[in-house]
């Protein structure tokens, strides 16, 4: 399984799962932990986008047992 680090704002933490590529994106599982409770989402993001943010460094692929 690979996860993956957002990077926001202070006081959010964020990951993200790929739960299924397709051809043109992928389908993901966003986890957010905030001061105000966790938030649980599911999404579609484009692979153009999805490769942009890994090149800037907004996601960053972490280790699973890193994930708390």
């Amino acid at each position: 399984m690979t996860v993956f680090r957002v990077k926001g704002m202070n006081g959010i933490e964020s990951w993200m799962e790929i739960i299924n590529e397709e051809s043109d994106g992928y389908q993901v599982h966003i986890h957010s932990r905030t001061p105000f409770g966790d938030r649980d989402s599911q999404e579609y993001i484009s692979a153009d986008l999805f490769q942009s943010c890994l090149r800037t460094g907004y996601l960053i692929p972490i280790e699973t047992q890193a994930v708390s």
